[in-house]
């Protein structure tokens, strides 16, 4: 029975830069890798099961389950496709963490497991973006597919609208190919980022609620875009680059207010806002993770003191402290 044991990454969403499309140009998007939460997945080829199966670190996850067999089928729908021989598979998702949260937990699903059947099929790592376009993933934002295998702070260039994509539209409905990446720098190794969400994950947007606020509140005016292009190219690159985490929290909290991600803000919870209104009062910048509800506030190391304003806030929410990811994926057959 051969065997493949695959590390994933997570990554923090900053902001999508370009949902006007004036120029030819549509979504583009910056965003960090990180270390944790990951997905720990070992992958058994077994030409003894009728079908593939799958067992769960913890209870059955049915949203985990359902996503991990639209990935199997788009990647055996291809080889099938293509004469390419290949059997069942019996996968274990040893550790994981929440779809939905911010923090691209389907695309790295995803990825893992076709990328790890690849491996155990012909023994040898694709090509990413090949694997990505398989599966459907990177159809709006790249940080997650470009992270998933590079690690590090990315900037990616968007889709040639009308060429790559027509409209405005999130990642589980657009057929696009992976846009390019643009620029991919190393995260300073003393950055940390303080992770918080709700313990209760009643509000989420996925799936049709995603789509809706896309078509809503598109296309953006154009200064906007213009704006973001600035926090993101002269604020948050040019922050990395020069190892200033003060600088970067100031272009990030620039950011949520101006463009898409102020969208965003605006179908947060409560308890998302009660917490964002705190950190304003005490002048702390931080960015909201893709469409939440994980809220981030990146810190350097010695600022870890950070951690202790936020205690009155442990009993209702998740807080961690992680470090960025300048590597990609890790596997092992």
């Amino acid at each position: 029975m051969k065997k493949c044991l695959i590390r994933s990454v997570s990554r923090i969403h900053i902001t999508l830069i370009d949902l006007n499309s004036s120029w030819g140009i549509i979504d583009g998007g910056a965003g960090v890798v990180l270390n944790e939460p990951f997905y720990e997945i070992e992958i058994y080829k077994d030409p003894s099961l009728s079908r593939s199966e799958i067992i769960f670190y913890e209870d059955n996850n049915n949203e985990i389950i359902d996503v991990v067999n639209r990935c199997l089928d788009k990647l055996m729908s291809y080889l099938e496709n293509r004469s390419l021989g290949h059997s069942n598979y019996l996968i274990k998702i040893m550790r994981g963490y929440p779809l939905h949260i911010g923090l691209g937990g389907t695309t790295q699903l995803c990825m893992s497991i076709a990328t790890g059947v690849w491996v155990i099929e012909y023994h040898e790592k694709p090509d990413y973006l090949f694997i990505a376009r398989i599966i459907g993933r990177g159809g709006t934002s790249g940080i997650g597919v470009h992270g998933f295998a590079l690690g590090g702070f990315i900037i990616d260039g968007g889709h040639l609208k009308d060429l790559e994509k027509k409209d405005f539209l999130p990642s589980d409905y657009s057929t696009s190919p992976p846009p390019p990446l643009l620029i991919r720098e190393e995260i300073p190794y003393t950055w940390r980022f303080i992770l918080i969400r709700p313990r209760s994950l009643s509000k989420r947007f996925f799936g049709s609620r995603e789509l809706e606020v896309f078509r809503k509140n598109t296309p953006l005016n154009l200064n906007e875009v213009y704006e973001v292009s600035y926090h993101v190219f002269m604020g948050l690159l040019n922050s990395i680059k020069r190892r200033d985490v003060d600088r970067f929290r100031r272009h990030l909290r620039r950011i949520q207010d101006i463009g898409f991600k102020s969208i965003e803000w605006r179908i947060q919870s409560s308890d998302i806002k009660r917490i964002a209104e705190y950190l304003d009062n005490i002048g702390l910048g931080y960015g909201l993770s893709s469409m939440g509800p994980t809220l981030f506030i990146p810190i350097n190391e010695d600022e870890e003191k950070v951690i202790n304003l936020l205690k009155d806030f442990e009993r209702d929410y998740l807080i961690d402290v992680v470090s960025g990811r300048n590597r990609g994926y890790e596997i092992y057959c």
